[in-house]
Protein backbone atom coordinates (compact mmCIF):
# COMPACT_ATOMS: atom_id res chain seq x y z
CA UNK A 1 0.00 0.00 0.00
CA UNK A 2 1.22 3.52 -0.78
CA UNK A 3 0.65 5.90 2.09
CA UNK A 4 0.40 9.70 1.89
CA UNK A 5 2.66 11.82 4.00
CA UNK A 6 0.58 12.94 7.00
CA UNK A 7 1.90 16.52 6.81
CA UNK A 8 0.24 17.10 3.43
CA UNK A 9 -3.26 18.59 3.26
CA UNK A 10 -4.76 17.83 -0.14
CA UNK A 11 -7.71 19.93 -1.39
CA UNK A 12 -11.35 19.02 -0.96
CA UNK A 13 -12.66 21.48 -3.58
CA UNK A 14 -12.05 20.73 -7.27
CA UNK A 15 -8.40 21.09 -8.23
CA UNK A 16 -7.40 20.68 -11.89
CA UNK A 17 -3.79 19.82 -11.10
CA UNK A 18 -1.95 16.73 -9.92
CA UNK A 19 -3.00 17.70 -6.39
CA UNK A 20 -6.62 17.18 -7.38
CA UNK A 21 -5.87 13.72 -8.79
CA UNK A 22 -4.11 12.78 -5.57
CA UNK A 23 -6.99 14.11 -3.50
CA UNK A 24 -9.43 11.94 -5.48
CA UNK A 25 -7.29 8.84 -5.03
CA UNK A 26 -6.87 9.56 -1.32
CA UNK A 27 -10.65 9.79 -1.04
CA UNK A 28 -10.90 6.36 -2.68
CA UNK A 29 -8.43 4.97 -0.16
CA UNK A 30 -10.29 6.56 2.75
CA UNK A 31 -13.54 4.96 1.60
CA UNK A 32 -12.10 1.43 1.74
CA UNK A 33 -13.63 -0.66 4.49
CA UNK A 34 -10.79 -2.13 6.54
CA UNK A 35 -11.21 -5.15 8.79
CA UNK A 36 -10.75 -4.16 12.42
CA UNK A 37 -8.75 -6.64 14.49
CA UNK A 38 -7.44 -6.64 18.04
CA UNK A 39 -4.04 -8.04 18.99
CA UNK A 40 -3.49 -9.28 22.54
CA UNK A 41 0.28 -9.31 22.04
CA UNK A 42 2.83 -7.99 19.55
CA UNK A 43 6.49 -8.88 19.91
CA UNK A 44 9.58 -8.11 17.85
CA UNK A 45 11.26 -10.94 15.94
CA UNK A 46 14.26 -8.84 14.94
CA UNK A 47 15.42 -7.68 11.53
CA UNK A 48 14.45 -9.32 8.26
CA UNK A 49 16.32 -7.32 5.63
CA UNK A 50 18.04 -3.95 5.94
CA UNK A 51 15.53 -1.26 6.90
CA UNK A 52 12.79 -3.71 7.87
CA UNK A 53 11.80 -5.41 11.10
CA UNK A 54 9.69 -8.49 11.76
CA UNK A 55 6.91 -8.72 14.34
CA UNK A 56 4.59 -11.48 15.52
CA UNK A 57 1.07 -10.51 16.54
CA UNK A 58 -1.22 -12.80 18.53
CA UNK A 59 -4.89 -11.96 17.91
CA UNK A 60 -7.42 -11.62 20.69
CA UNK A 61 -10.06 -14.36 20.81
CA UNK A 62 -12.69 -12.30 18.94
CA UNK A 63 -10.29 -11.59 16.05
CA UNK A 64 -8.97 -15.08 15.33
CA UNK A 65 -11.73 -15.89 12.84
CA UNK A 66 -10.85 -12.79 10.82
CA UNK A 67 -7.30 -13.95 10.13
CA UNK A 68 -6.28 -16.89 7.94
CA UNK A 69 -3.59 -17.63 5.31
CA UNK A 70 -5.64 -15.86 2.60
CA UNK A 71 -4.64 -12.59 4.31
CA UNK A 72 -0.98 -13.06 3.39
CA UNK A 73 0.11 -10.08 1.30
CA UNK A 74 -2.51 -7.78 2.86
CA UNK A 75 -1.58 -4.55 4.60
CA UNK A 76 -1.77 -3.99 8.34
CA UNK A 77 -1.83 -0.64 10.13
CA UNK A 78 -2.18 0.71 13.63
CA UNK A 79 -5.22 2.67 14.71
CA UNK A 80 -5.48 5.92 12.72
CA UNK A 81 -4.61 9.18 14.49
CA UNK A 82 -6.73 12.33 14.44
CA UNK A 83 -4.65 13.72 11.55
CA UNK A 84 -5.58 10.56 9.53
CA UNK A 85 -2.01 9.24 9.58
CA UNK A 86 -0.98 5.83 10.89
CA UNK A 87 1.50 5.25 13.75
CA UNK A 88 2.78 2.10 12.01
CA UNK A 89 2.04 0.08 8.93
CA UNK A 90 3.27 -3.20 7.59
CA UNK A 91 2.75 -6.10 5.21
CA UNK A 92 1.57 -9.54 6.32
CA UNK A 93 4.04 -12.34 5.54
CA UNK A 94 2.29 -15.32 7.12
CA UNK A 95 -0.78 -16.26 9.14
CA UNK A 96 -0.77 -19.42 11.25
CA UNK A 97 -3.98 -21.32 10.34
CA UNK A 98 -4.12 -22.88 13.81
CA UNK A 99 -4.17 -19.82 16.07
CA UNK A 100 -4.16 -16.84 13.67
CA UNK A 101 -0.71 -15.58 14.73
CA UNK A 102 0.39 -13.01 12.18
CA UNK A 103 3.99 -12.38 11.14
CA UNK A 104 4.41 -9.03 9.44
CA UNK A 105 7.21 -6.66 8.53
CA UNK A 106 7.37 -2.88 8.85
CA UNK A 107 9.86 -0.47 7.33
CA UNK A 108 12.32 1.48 9.42
CA UNK A 109 10.26 4.68 9.23
CA UNK A 110 7.34 3.30 11.24
CA UNK A 111 6.82 3.52 14.99
CA UNK A 112 7.08 0.23 16.88
CA UNK A 113 3.73 -1.63 16.65
CA UNK A 114 1.83 -2.00 19.91
CA UNK A 115 -0.94 -4.34 20.98
CA UNK A 116 -4.54 -3.25 20.74
CA UNK A 117 -6.66 -2.32 17.72
CA UNK A 118 -5.28 -2.49 14.20
CA UNK A 119 -6.74 -2.45 10.69
CA UNK A 120 -6.40 -4.97 7.90
CA UNK A 121 -6.53 -3.71 4.29
CA UNK A 122 -6.83 -5.66 1.08
CA UNK A 123 -4.05 -5.16 -1.51
CA UNK A 124 -4.58 -1.72 -3.02
CA UNK A 125 -4.58 -1.60 -6.85
CA UNK A 126 -4.55 2.22 -6.87
CA UNK A 127 -1.43 2.48 -4.74
CA UNK A 128 0.96 2.88 -7.68
CA UNK A 129 -1.24 5.55 -9.22
CA UNK A 130 -1.24 7.48 -5.93
CA UNK A 131 2.52 7.26 -5.86
CA UNK A 132 2.65 8.60 -9.44
CA UNK A 133 0.27 11.49 -8.61
CA UNK A 134 2.19 12.35 -5.44
CA UNK A 135 5.51 12.48 -7.29
CA UNK A 136 4.04 14.69 -10.02
CA UNK A 137 2.45 17.01 -7.46
CA UNK A 138 5.80 17.37 -5.69
CA UNK A 139 7.69 17.98 -8.94
CA UNK A 140 5.33 20.66 -10.22
CA UNK A 141 4.60 22.65 -7.07
CA UNK A 142 5.35 25.94 -8.83
CA UNK A 143 3.43 24.91 -11.96
CA UNK A 144 -0.13 23.68 -11.61
CA UNK A 145 -0.27 22.38 -15.19
CA UNK A 146 -0.50 18.69 -16.05
CA UNK A 147 2.19 17.73 -18.54
CA UNK A 148 0.14 14.93 -20.13
CA UNK A 149 -2.65 17.39 -21.01
CA UNK A 150 -0.09 19.48 -22.86
CA UNK A 151 0.70 16.35 -24.87
CA UNK A 152 -3.00 15.94 -25.66
CA UNK A 153 -3.14 19.50 -26.99
CA UNK A 154 -0.12 18.82 -29.18
CA UNK A 155 -1.81 15.75 -30.65
CA UNK A 156 -5.05 17.64 -31.34
CA UNK A 157 -3.16 20.25 -33.36
CA UNK A 158 -0.80 17.79 -35.08
CA UNK A 159 -1.41 16.65 -38.66
CA UNK A 160 -0.55 13.18 -39.90
CA UNK A 161 -1.50 11.79 -43.32
CA UNK A 162 -4.28 9.17 -43.41
CA UNK A 163 -3.37 5.54 -43.89
CA UNK A 164 -3.03 4.62 -47.59
CA UNK A 165 -6.07 2.98 -49.19
CA UNK A 166 -4.18 -0.28 -49.76
CA UNK A 167 -4.34 -0.87 -45.98
CA UNK A 168 -8.12 -1.21 -46.27
CA UNK A 169 -8.02 -3.03 -49.61
CA UNK A 170 -6.28 -6.00 -47.97
CA UNK A 171 -9.32 -6.74 -45.78
CA UNK A 172 -12.45 -7.46 -47.81
CA UNK A 173 -14.53 -8.09 -44.67
CA UNK A 174 -14.64 -4.37 -43.82
CA UNK A 175 -17.93 -2.52 -44.34
CA UNK A 176 -17.74 0.98 -45.87
CA UNK A 177 -17.95 2.76 -42.49
CA UNK A 178 -15.28 0.47 -41.03
CA UNK A 179 -13.06 1.02 -44.05
CA UNK A 180 -13.40 4.79 -43.62
CA UNK A 181 -12.56 4.51 -39.90
CA UNK A 182 -9.42 2.53 -40.72
CA UNK A 183 -8.14 5.06 -43.25
CA UNK A 184 -8.84 8.04 -40.99
CA UNK A 185 -7.15 6.37 -38.02
CA UNK A 186 -3.83 7.39 -39.52
CA UNK A 187 -4.31 10.90 -38.11
CA UNK A 188 -2.73 12.11 -34.89
CA UNK A 189 -6.01 11.93 -32.92
CA UNK A 190 -8.89 9.65 -33.93
CA UNK A 191 -12.18 8.56 -32.37
CA UNK A 192 -13.81 5.24 -33.26
CA UNK A 193 -17.37 5.52 -31.99
CA UNK A 194 -20.32 3.19 -32.30
CA UNK A 195 -23.10 1.61 -30.21
CA UNK A 196 -22.76 -2.00 -29.01
CA UNK A 197 -22.64 -4.58 -31.79
CA UNK A 198 -21.54 -2.22 -34.56
CA UNK A 199 -18.07 -3.74 -34.93
CA UNK A 200 -15.76 -1.38 -33.03
CA UNK A 201 -13.48 -4.19 -31.85
CA UNK A 202 -13.50 -5.72 -35.34
CA UNK A 203 -12.48 -2.34 -36.76
CA UNK A 204 -9.76 -1.87 -34.15
CA UNK A 205 -8.35 -5.26 -35.15
CA UNK A 206 -8.13 -4.09 -38.77
CA UNK A 207 -6.55 -0.75 -37.76
CA UNK A 208 -3.90 -2.42 -35.61
CA UNK A 209 -3.16 -4.91 -38.39
CA UNK A 210 -2.59 -2.02 -40.80
CA UNK A 211 -0.14 -0.48 -38.32
CA UNK A 212 1.73 -3.79 -37.99
CA UNK A 213 2.05 -4.11 -41.76
CA UNK A 214 3.47 -0.57 -41.92
CA UNK A 215 6.17 -1.53 -39.39
CA UNK A 216 4.70 0.67 -36.63
CA UNK A 217 4.19 -0.10 -32.95
CA UNK A 218 1.03 0.16 -30.84
CA UNK A 219 0.14 -0.04 -27.17
CA UNK A 220 -3.52 -1.03 -26.73
CA UNK A 221 -5.16 -0.47 -23.34
CA UNK A 222 -8.54 -1.68 -22.10
CA UNK A 223 -10.29 -1.41 -18.72
CA UNK A 224 -10.97 -5.15 -18.35
CA UNK A 225 -9.35 -8.47 -19.20
CA UNK A 226 -12.31 -9.46 -21.36
CA UNK A 227 -11.91 -6.33 -23.48
CA UNK A 228 -8.16 -6.89 -23.87
CA UNK A 229 -8.73 -10.52 -24.93
CA UNK A 230 -11.29 -9.51 -27.54
CA UNK A 231 -8.86 -7.02 -29.10
CA UNK A 232 -6.04 -9.58 -29.28
CA UNK A 233 -8.38 -12.07 -30.99
CA UNK A 234 -9.61 -9.37 -33.39
CA UNK A 235 -6.04 -8.49 -34.40
CA UNK A 236 -5.16 -12.14 -34.93
CA UNK A 237 -8.28 -12.66 -37.06
CA UNK A 238 -7.54 -9.54 -39.11
CA UNK A 239 -3.97 -10.70 -39.76
CA UNK A 240 -5.28 -14.07 -40.97
CA UNK A 241 -7.76 -12.35 -43.32
CA UNK A 242 -4.93 -10.43 -44.99
CA UNK A 243 -3.00 -13.67 -45.50
CA UNK A 244 0.07 -12.35 -43.67
CA UNK A 245 0.02 -13.82 -40.19
CA UNK A 246 2.58 -12.22 -37.89
CA UNK A 247 5.33 -14.34 -36.28
CA UNK A 248 5.05 -15.37 -32.63
CA UNK A 249 5.81 -12.46 -30.31
CA UNK A 250 4.62 -9.77 -32.74
CA UNK A 251 1.40 -9.31 -30.75
CA UNK A 252 1.77 -9.73 -26.97
CA UNK A 253 -1.10 -9.93 -24.50
CA UNK A 254 0.20 -8.80 -21.11
CA UNK A 255 -1.38 -9.65 -17.76
CA UNK A 256 -3.74 -12.57 -17.28
CA UNK A 257 -6.02 -13.54 -20.20
CA UNK A 258 -9.42 -14.98 -19.35
CA UNK A 259 -10.71 -16.03 -22.78
CA UNK A 260 -10.84 -19.78 -23.43
CA UNK A 261 -10.40 -19.12 -27.14
CA UNK A 262 -6.95 -17.66 -26.55
CA UNK A 263 -5.76 -20.98 -25.11
CA UNK A 264 -5.58 -22.42 -28.64
CA UNK A 265 -3.57 -19.46 -29.96
CA UNK A 266 -0.25 -19.92 -28.22
CA UNK A 267 1.52 -17.45 -30.55
CA UNK A 268 -0.37 -14.66 -28.73
CA UNK A 269 0.50 -15.84 -25.22
CA UNK A 270 4.26 -15.31 -24.97
CA UNK A 271 3.81 -13.14 -21.85
CA UNK A 272 1.67 -15.80 -20.15
CA UNK A 273 4.25 -18.44 -21.05
CA UNK A 274 7.02 -16.44 -19.34
CA UNK A 275 4.85 -16.11 -16.22
CA UNK A 276 4.20 -19.87 -16.25
CA UNK A 277 7.91 -20.58 -16.63
CA UNK A 278 8.64 -18.91 -13.28
CA UNK A 279 5.34 -19.68 -11.51
CA UNK A 280 6.32 -22.95 -9.80
CA UNK A 281 9.60 -21.59 -8.44
CA UNK A 282 7.96 -18.41 -7.15
CA UNK A 283 5.12 -20.38 -5.56
CA UNK A 284 7.57 -22.73 -3.82
CA UNK A 285 9.78 -19.90 -2.54
CA UNK A 286 6.76 -17.91 -1.30
CA UNK A 287 5.44 -20.95 0.58
CA UNK A 288 8.87 -21.63 2.08
CA UNK A 289 9.23 -18.01 3.22
CA UNK A 290 5.77 -18.13 4.81
CA UNK A 291 6.66 -21.39 6.62
CA UNK A 292 9.93 -19.95 7.93
CA UNK A 293 8.35 -16.72 9.16
CA UNK A 294 5.68 -18.74 11.00
CA UNK A 295 8.46 -20.87 12.54
CA UNK A 296 10.33 -17.74 13.67
CA UNK A 297 7.24 -16.68 15.60
CA UNK A 298 7.31 -19.95 17.57
CA UNK A 299 11.07 -20.12 18.17
CA UNK A 300 13.45 -18.24 20.42
CA UNK A 301 17.18 -17.66 20.95
CA UNK A 302 19.64 -19.16 18.50
CA UNK A 303 16.98 -21.21 16.79
CA UNK A 304 15.02 -18.06 15.98
CA UNK A 305 18.20 -16.36 14.73
CA UNK A 306 18.95 -19.29 12.41
CA UNK A 307 15.39 -19.31 11.06
CA UNK A 308 15.53 -15.54 10.41
CA UNK A 309 18.70 -16.01 8.37
CA UNK A 310 17.06 -18.82 6.38
CA UNK A 311 13.98 -16.66 5.76
CA UNK A 312 16.15 -13.75 4.61
CA UNK A 313 17.99 -16.03 2.17
CA UNK A 314 14.70 -17.36 0.76
CA UNK A 315 13.49 -13.79 0.40
CA UNK A 316 16.70 -12.90 -1.47
CA UNK A 317 16.16 -15.83 -3.85
CA UNK A 318 12.53 -14.77 -4.27
CA UNK A 319 13.64 -11.25 -5.22
CA UNK A 320 16.20 -12.59 -7.72
CA UNK A 321 13.65 -14.86 -9.36
CA UNK A 322 11.24 -11.95 -9.74
CA UNK A 323 14.06 -9.88 -11.25
CA UNK A 324 14.85 -12.66 -13.74
CA UNK A 325 11.18 -12.86 -14.68
CA UNK A 326 11.01 -9.09 -15.17
CA UNK A 327 14.08 -9.25 -17.45
CA UNK A 328 12.45 -11.98 -19.54
CA UNK A 329 9.29 -9.88 -19.89
CA UNK A 330 11.45 -6.86 -20.80
CA UNK A 331 13.20 -8.81 -23.60
CA UNK A 332 9.85 -10.08 -24.87
CA UNK A 333 8.37 -6.59 -24.97
CA UNK A 334 11.25 -5.10 -26.94
CA UNK A 335 10.66 -7.63 -29.73
CA UNK A 336 6.90 -6.99 -29.95
CA UNK A 337 5.11 -4.67 -32.35
CA UNK A 338 1.81 -4.61 -30.48
CA UNK A 339 1.20 -4.87 -26.74
CA UNK A 340 -2.34 -5.35 -25.45
CA UNK A 341 -3.32 -5.29 -21.78
CA UNK A 342 -5.43 -3.68 -19.09
CA UNK A 343 -4.55 -0.19 -17.89
CA UNK A 344 -3.64 -1.40 -14.42
CA UNK A 345 -1.44 -4.33 -15.48
CA UNK A 346 0.39 -2.15 -18.01
CA UNK A 347 0.93 0.65 -15.50
CA UNK A 348 2.60 -1.83 -13.15
CA UNK A 349 5.08 -2.48 -15.99
CA UNK A 350 5.46 1.15 -17.06
CA UNK A 351 9.28 0.91 -17.21
CA UNK A 352 9.01 -1.88 -19.74
CA UNK A 353 6.54 0.15 -21.78
CA UNK A 354 8.92 3.11 -21.76
CA UNK A 355 11.50 0.92 -23.47
CA UNK A 356 8.82 -0.31 -25.90
CA UNK A 357 8.01 3.27 -26.93
CA UNK A 358 11.69 4.13 -27.39
CA UNK A 359 12.40 1.13 -29.63
CA UNK A 360 12.10 1.14 -33.41
CA UNK A 361 11.78 3.86 -35.97
CA UNK A 362 8.09 3.71 -36.90
CA UNK A 363 5.35 5.85 -35.36
CA UNK A 364 4.12 4.83 -31.89
CA UNK A 365 0.34 4.61 -31.47
CA UNK A 366 -1.55 4.63 -28.17
CA UNK A 367 -5.03 3.07 -28.31
CA UNK A 368 -7.73 3.11 -25.62
CA UNK A 369 -10.73 0.77 -25.95
CA UNK A 370 -14.01 1.00 -23.99
CA UNK A 371 -13.16 4.65 -23.33
CA UNK A 372 -16.41 5.37 -21.48
CA UNK A 373 -15.20 3.14 -18.62
CA UNK A 374 -11.75 4.75 -18.32
CA UNK A 375 -11.39 7.49 -15.69
CA UNK A 376 -9.65 10.75 -16.61
CA UNK A 377 -6.67 10.15 -14.34
CA UNK A 378 -5.91 6.67 -15.75
CA UNK A 379 -5.10 8.13 -19.17
CA UNK A 380 -2.48 10.63 -18.06
CA UNK A 381 0.51 8.39 -17.16
CA UNK A 382 0.33 6.79 -20.62
CA UNK A 383 0.08 10.12 -22.45
CA UNK A 384 3.34 11.05 -20.72
CA UNK A 385 5.00 8.44 -22.97
CA UNK A 386 4.45 10.96 -25.84
CA UNK A 387 2.83 8.76 -28.52
CA UNK A 388 2.81 9.92 -32.14
CA UNK A 389 -0.83 8.94 -32.56
CA UNK A 390 -3.84 8.49 -30.24
CA UNK A 391 -6.89 6.37 -31.08
CA UNK A 392 -9.89 6.30 -28.74
CA UNK A 393 -12.65 3.71 -29.19
CA UNK A 394 -15.92 3.24 -27.36
CA UNK A 395 -19.49 4.39 -26.94
CA UNK A 396 -20.16 7.72 -25.23
CA UNK A 397 -23.54 6.47 -23.98
CA UNK A 398 -22.30 3.28 -22.30
CA UNK A 399 -21.48 2.77 -18.61
CA UNK A 400 -19.00 5.19 -17.09
CA UNK A 401 -16.13 4.56 -14.67
CA UNK A 402 -16.77 2.88 -11.33
CA UNK A 403 -16.03 4.80 -8.14
CA UNK A 404 -16.98 4.28 -4.53
CA UNK A 405 -20.33 5.56 -3.26
CA UNK A 406 -18.59 7.15 -0.29
CA UNK A 407 -17.06 9.73 -2.64
CA UNK A 408 -20.26 10.99 -4.26
CA UNK A 409 -19.93 14.44 -2.66
CA UNK A 410 -16.22 14.82 -3.41
CA UNK A 411 -15.62 17.17 -6.37
CA UNK A 412 -12.18 15.78 -7.18
CA UNK A 413 -13.46 12.21 -7.12
CA UNK A 414 -16.38 13.10 -9.40
CA UNK A 415 -14.12 14.86 -11.88
CA UNK A 416 -10.96 12.74 -11.99
CA UNK A 417 -12.47 9.29 -11.30
CA UNK A 418 -16.18 9.60 -12.15
CA UNK A 419 -15.67 11.28 -15.53
CA UNK A 420 -14.14 9.37 -18.43
CA UNK A 421 -11.78 9.73 -21.37
CA UNK A 422 -14.55 11.19 -23.55
CA UNK A 423 -14.97 14.02 -21.03
CA UNK A 424 -11.22 14.59 -21.17
CA UNK A 425 -11.45 14.96 -24.96
CA UNK A 426 -14.49 17.23 -24.71
CA UNK A 427 -16.75 14.65 -26.39
CA UNK A 428 -19.97 14.35 -24.37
Amino acid sequence: MTWARPSKQWPVELDLSYRGILAALQAELASLSPVKVTFAEIRSLGGALRGHELFAAVPAAQSKKKLDPSCEGWNLAGQRRKDRSYPWKGSILSVDPADGTVVFEVDGQSFVPTKGEAYLYEPDFQGEFRKWAFERAEQRQADDGIAALDMLKELSSKTLPPLPSRCADRDEALRPAQRMALLRAGGALSLVWGPPGTGKTFTLGAIITALIQRGERALVLAPTNNSADEIVLAVDDALKRTGKAAPEGTVVRTGHPVSKELESRGHLLAWTQVLAQYADELRALTAEASRLYAAVARASGREADALRLQAAEVKRRLKKTRTDRAQALWDLTLEAQVIVGTLHSCFFHIDILDAFFRQGRGAKTLIFDEASMISRYLVLPFLERRPDRLIVAGDIRQFGPIRRDGNKLDDNSRYWIGQNLFHLLGVT
